[in-house]
């Protein structure tokens, strides 16, 4: 560990240098709070000079169950998201904490392994309080897109480790550096942040990126965001799900194309996605559903958080609701009525199932463009 600096010095209003020097935190929650209150000391230009990374807080002190639909058995630190929707677990550390040294791995790891495995992003969606586009500038289209992409990292275990402290032990940066070089889609990093003050109050933050290997940059040099179209999806779907799912897709592509909606294909690095839109003539998209192939199977996911008048109410999205637990004889919990509950695509393989999904949508079409005509 390079120690060499003990002093910054600081120019100061009126031309003099003020000298600062090491400090320690105070406690483990001051460092916690400059983290939530200033993500930019998670030294994102650091990570990726090409693309520095951006930041979203979802949640301080983010429950991570150890069951599906179990109680919360653990809480992170910090559960941040960058553009490209890759969940970063954040755990907090004074370096005189002694567990700083192994102790926080096997926690972190338990964080990981449950988070990917129970988190659901419809309740990420609901604790994160702010605006995508002001945040990441994205636009509406791009919104839904990137939740799903959220939902895919999760599934797919591409996430981002930190284990952030004002000092980085010698024998857990061993350890970081070693999972760096090991995982592929799981990225591992030591995160200082230094803090220095002066002799009259002034203070100065320091981060400084750890762990990120040049033999770790090879091994997820191929973690990239793809452009898909049409043909691509197909294989996408048939590769996943086979080639009846396939033609059910292009079935789907087709008659919904017809209907004079719009298909936006995803850029998922590892698998596909489409959301169908419907545009009206003042303007006005809407979101109906989306399919995407993931890796247990082909989903049809509908888009009731991005519904628009007129059924954007909660009167009128209970109503679609029980259509749909009709369509797809399968209950829907209220609480998916604020994210996009999704089924397996075979169940529209069975044609009734099939006629009653499209006719639902057709209608609501209609129903759509009568309520935003120019």
């Amino acid at each position: 560990m390079d120690n060499a600096v003990e002093k910054i010095f600081m120019r100061g209003a009126d031309g003099k240098l003020i000298a600062l020097s090491p400090a320690p935190y105070d406690s483990e929650d001051i460092l916690q709070g400059l983290v939530g209150d200033y993500p930019a000391l998670l030294a994102g230009d650091q990570m990726t000079p090409e693309e520095p990374r951006k930041w979203i807080l979802v949640s301080r002190e983010m429950g991570v169950p150890g069951a599906e639909n179990g109680a919360d058995l653990w809480y992170l630190d910090h559960l941040f998201l960058d553009q490209d929707g890759i969940p970063t677990l954040v755990e907090v550390k004074r370096s005189s904490d002694t567990r700083i040294r192994r102790e926080v791995v096997g926690q972190m790891l338990d964080y990981a392994a449950n988070a990917s495995a129970y988190w659901r992003v419809e309740d990420l969606q609901t604790l994160y309080q702010g605006d995508l586009n002001t945040a990441l500038g994205l636009d509406s289209d791009e919104e839904a897109a990137y939740w799903t992409t959220v939902e895919s990292n999760l599934r797919l275990g591409k996430l981002r480790l930190v284990f952030l402290a004002d000092r980085i032990p010698d024998a857990l940066l061993r350890i970081i550096e070693f999972l760096n070089n090991q995982m592929r889609d799981t990225e591992v990093l030591g995160l200082e942040v230094r803090q220095y003050r002066s002799d009259t109050g002034e203070q100065i933050f320091v981060p400084k990126l750890l762990g990120r290997t040049f033999q770790s940059v090879a091994v997820k040099q191929g973690r990239t965001t793809r452009e898909w179209d049409r043909e691509s999806f197909l294989d996408d779907v048939e590769q996943t799900g086979g080639a009846e799912l396939r033609n059910l897709a292009e079935r789907i592509l087709e008659e919904f194309t017809a209907l004079g909606c719009r298909i936006w294909y995803g850029k998922g690095a590892q698998h596909s996605s489409i959301i169908v839109i419907c545009d009206a003539e003042n303007g006005v998209s809407m979101h109906l559903f989306g399919l995407y192939p993931w890796t247990k199977g082909v989903y049809v996911e509908l888009a009731f958080q991005r519904l628009k008048a007129p059924f954007e109410s909660d009167e009128q999205k209970q109503k679609l609701k029980k259509k749909f637990e009709e369509v797809f004889q399968s209950h829907i919990p209220d609480k998916k009525l604020k994210g996009r509950p999704s089924f397996p695509t075979t169940k529209l393989l069975d044609s009734e199932i099939y006629s009653e999904f499209t006719k639902v949508y057709t209608d609501m079409i209609h129903q759509f463009r009568e309520a935003n005509q120019a």
